[in-house]
């Protein structure tokens, strides 16, 4: 043959968005079950593109394989384009793979024992966590997932007390590949002073580093948590004479927060038993309106009824002939009859 190398290009974008997924591990295989071999591998650059080149003789292929392509996400499987086969690919090829989102981690095996799940379950039904997610889904965004998670992983260590309310993008960061990541910042002069593994718990550290989570300015340093190579999280590492976020007010004027957003759910609760009550009122004036009608609608039925009537009509007919008939008048000088004897 006269070219011996064979190439593959392409890009791996997300179904839902269209953008390129980096990071992934990309792998070439021949169609023929007789061939099991992996022909080539490599990753997805920051823009989701690829390209795997091979030696032909090396496999000893005569002619051009029939490629298909596998996708993992740290050894997890996300894709195989074994249904879509090149057949009797060029000696060079280009293709668009794409592929679901993500997902934040993958299956494992059970992490909590059946005793542990009863305390969690009696956890949560005996707690009102509305006012702490609701606030800090609005205010947090990516952050509302790292207080699940340190949630889920507290129930598992510790005994539990029920609770009540008492009162540079991210997306370059968050979810990307750690040596991912650490370009984007380098490329906004952000440094990546440390990595350090993604262990959320219940404890000011995590509190301190939920209010951390802000958009990153060129120059500033931050901590990468990282999970199975991944970033879940980072926080921004303080400098100079920078007060550090979550001083010891911090606690505080967390619990004002709390217990002005118990107020709030007080009051919207009283505002939905009002409103509840207002609702059955206009549903009884309704009925009754209703009933009122459907009278009404029989009361014009039954006057119809009777205008059409053979009875109603004779009786106008008597009515207008009454009016017709004159009385009888006598005229004057007329004389009269014979007296008849008494």
């Amino acid at each position: 043959m006269a070219n011996l190398t064979y190439i593959a290009t392409g890009q791996v974008i997300d179904r839902d968005t269209s953008a390129g997924v980096p990071g992934l591990t990309v792998q070439a295989f021949d169609v023929d079950p007789q061939r099991e071999q992996m022909l080539g591998s490599t990753k997805t650059d920051d823009n989701g593109r690829f390209k795997i080149s091979f030696d032909l003789l090396q496999f000893n292929y005569e002619t051009a394989p029939d490629l298909f392509f596998k996708l993992f996400h740290n050894d997890q499987l996300l894709e195989s384009t074994e249904s879509s086969v090149l057949w009797n690919a060029n000696s060079q090829e280009s293709v668009t793979i794409r592929i679901s989102t993500i997902p934040a981690r993958p299956p494992g095996v059970d992490r909590v024992t059946s005793r542990q799940v009863f305390k969690g379950v009696d956890f949560v039904e005996k707690s009102d966590f509305m006012g702490v997610f609701n606030d800090y889904r609005s205010k947090a965004g990516r952050s509302f997932g790292m207080v699940m998670d340190i949630f889920t992983n507290t129930f598992t260590k510790m005994d539990l007390t029920p609770v009540r309310v008492q009162g540079s993008p991210q997306s370059d960061v968050i979810n990307q590949d750690v040596n991912v990541a650490t370009a984007n910042l380098a490329k906004n002069k952000v440094e990546v002073r440390e990595v350090v593994a993604y262990q959320p718990g219940l404890n000011m550290e995590s509190f301190k580093n939920i209010t951390a989570l802000k958009a990153i300015q060129p120059g500033e340093q931050v901590k990468l948590y990282e999970e199975n190579g991944i970033v879940r999280y980072y926080s921004i590492v303080p400098t100079g004479n920078t007060t550090p976020v979550g001083t010891p007010d911090s606690p505080r004027k967390l619990a004002k927060d709390l217990a002005d957003h118990a107020s709030q759910i007080n009051s919207l609760q009283m505002e939905l038993k009002t409103s509840r009550v207002e609702t059955a009122k206009k549903d009884q004036m309704i009925s009754a309106l209703q009933q009122q009608v459907v009278s009404l609608q029989k009361s014009q039925t039954d006057m119809n009824t009777l205008l059409k009537s053979d009875k109603f009509a004779k009786l106008m007919e008597t009515i207008n002939n009454s009016g017709n008939t004159k009385p009888e008048i006598k005229k004057p000088g007329t004389p009269k009859g014979p007296r008849k004897p008494k």
